[in-house]
């Protein structure tokens, strides 16, 4: 039928599956590298937030 043997359908099958694979680890990496900096500066606030507070409270 012009498609190959079952052994080229399987590697064709396997490169398909590892292009899915690497452009689903491509963008998992994107978003942690989006996220990465604005969750360090939300906790940075955080920090110093309590800490004024704690200071406050014992004061």
């Amino acid at each position: 039928m012009g498609e190959g043997t079952i052994f080229d359908r399987w590697k064709a099958a396997g490169r398909r599956a590892m292009q899915r694979d690497e452009a689903r680890r491509a963008r998992w990496a994107a978003i942690e590298r989006a996220a990465r900096w604005p969750l360090l500066a939300g906790a940075a606030v955080a920090g110093l937030v309590l800490g004024v507070l704690a200071r406050r409270s014992a004061a």
